[in-house]
């Protein structure tokens, strides 16, 4: 009967070098590919967090102009207290203003509370029927608002049509 020998045989020196160098170039070259993955990540976060803000302050102005208050004259036309570029009061004490950097919305009969920060600008266009006789003078005969909001980078836009003035007959 033959007894076979074997041999155990382990990675010489050589070899443990070759697969350390192999090992290094693969993490120097993936790493940053990592890094700028990761960065990727949270700028679209952050990008997608300020956009989430911006999108909820415009749905909440959209609804608070929507649902302004009417005339008691009954004339289906909003109930205007204060119209500014960068303001709006309703009769009922709601409002919307820009203070510095954030937007403040004040429900009726509430107490003012911030809607956005870090709001760059705030705008407010009061038009006519016609959608572009500027009414800011006499803001009661607006039939629409244009609104945009920008925060972040981010801009939004959106118009607004008074539900009290609709189906109503003109002035």
């Amino acid at each position: 009967m033959m007894k076979r020998v074997l041999t155990q045989r382990g990675f010489t020196l050589i070899e443990l070098i070759a697969s350390m160098v192999v090992l290094g170039v693969v993490a120097s070259v993936s790493a940053p590919l990592i890094g700028a993955a990761s960065d990727s990540f949270v700028t679209s976060a952050n990008n997608r967090d300020d956009i989430e803000r911006l999108a909820h302050a415009m749905d909440r102005t959209v609804r608070l102009l929507r649902e302004a208050p009417a005339t008691a004259a009954g004339s289906g036309l909003p109930d205007i207290a204060v119209a500014a570029t960068d303001n709006i009061e309703f009769a009922d004490g709601s409002e919307l203003e820009l203070v510095g950097a954030t937007l403040m919305l004040t429900p009726a009969g509430g107490a003012a509370s911030p809607l956005c920060t870090g709001v760059s600008a705030f705008e407010l266009a009061y038009l006519a029927e016609d959608g572009l006789t500027d009414t800011i003078a006499t803001p009661q005969i607006s039939q629409r608002i244009e609104v945009r909001i920008v925060a972040g980078g981010h801009e939004l836009r959106s118009s607004v049509f008074f539900r009290v003035a609709m189906g109503s007959p003109a002035p």
